[in-house]
């Protein structure tokens, strides 16, 4: 499909862009060729969230018929007309069911959202397993162990939490493989476990695209079709790098917000007291943690993300030991502590 865009220059810099055609939708650029860019994600994003509600999509007008209409005169002078060519939108779907990729549907489109369903990785411990939980792990997302396993802290991130565990706590001594495997197996040394991550799909590219399973990765060769790929993962990537966001990347800015309220949601599934100790694994899932209501009254502790065997760096042993004898103190005294 093929519409009429005006770019436009104003006092101020970068570009604009606009399209006579959908008087609703508007981008902008630091350059042309970004404004350009940007303008038809923009027109991508907003002809499937019509289709998804079901709204009748108009044909496109010729340069020569919009030039010919005296009510786009004003909008029009001294605006530069391109033509931008956008693929036809998918078919309206159902809004997926789960809270989380219904908020992202909202910002990247339905059809995007049910396409990362498989790359959701859930809470640990399942729900009737949760009433004995004293300590809850908050990772930052899962990775592409996880993705392939379904439960948070596989592969070799998991393993060396299994070890510092065995290690710090008596109860759990002579423990073997990945945490996250452990605990979905109801391991009775770990039911005060839970392990969360601070956002359930992945924050980084490489863990939807490098996945053995062929139906996962037929998924992700689908997700990269979709016209709200490229956003979404320039969204990630802001969000991982706890770069600012300005009114230019609104797209990061709601996701940040999906991802915070979805945590919060999953967060009061627990059994919830004063006592449950929220053990944030570095910077990201501290971030996002703290925009969560009520963390001001949490107990909460801070230790570094398990990955590339940070948690048996010599500099962090000793905080992450405090956290363990606070845990160990917690099941001695049954959390009234």
């Amino acid at each position: 499909m093929r519409y009429v865009a005006f770019i436009h220059r104003d006092d101020e810099p970068g570009f604009g862009i606009s399209f006579p055609d959908f008087p609703g939708c508007v981008s902008d650029g630091d350059t042309r060729e970004d404004a350009i860019r940007r303008g038809r994600e923009a027109l991508a994003f907003h002809l499937e969230g019509m289709a998804d509600d079901g709204e009748a999509i108009p044909p496109p007008r010729s340069l020569r018929e919009i030039e010919a209409d005296p009510e786009l005169a004003e909008w029009r002078q001294g605006a530069e007309p391109v033509c931008i060519n956008v693929p036809e939108p998918p078919v309206a779907v159902e809004a997926p069911n789960d809270p989380f990729l219904h908020s992202l549907g909202r910002i990247f489109g339905r059809s995007l959202a049910c396409m990362l369903e498989p790359f959701l990785v859930p809470d640990l411990p399942l729900a009737d397993s949760r009433a004995h939980v004293k300590a809850i792990f908050i990772l930052e997302s899962p990775h592409t162990d996880e993705v392939a396993s379904g439960y948070p802290l596989a592969g070799a991130s998991g393993r060396d939490v299994a070890e510092i565990i065995g290690r710090y706590l008596p109860t759990a001594q002579g423990i073997s493989g990945a945490i996250g495997e452990l605990v979905s197996n109801n391991e009775q040394c770990l039911s005060w476990l839970g392990i969360v991550n601070a956002c359930r799909l992945p924050l980084q590219e490489n863990a939807y695209i490098k996945q053995n399973d062929i139906r996962i990765k037929n998924r992700a060769e689908q997700c990269k079709q979709h016209p709200g790929w490229k956003v979404y993962i320039e969204s990630l990537d802001i969000i991982k790098n706890g770069r600012g966001v300005g009114k230019r990347n609104e797209a990061a800015i709601l996701l940040e917000r999906a991802i915070a309220q979805d945590l919060q949601r999953r967060l009061c599934e627990f059994v919830y007291d004063d006592h449950i100790l929220h053990i944030c694994c570095g910077g990201i899932a501290q971030r996002i943690f703290e925009r969560t209501s009520g963390q001001d009254q949490a107990r909460v502790a801070y230790a570094p993300h398990p990955s590339r065997r940070q948690w048996k760096c010599a500099k962090y042993l000793d905080g992450i030991r405090e956290i363990f004898e606070s845990i160990e103190s917690d099941l001695r005294t049954g959390g009234d502590a």
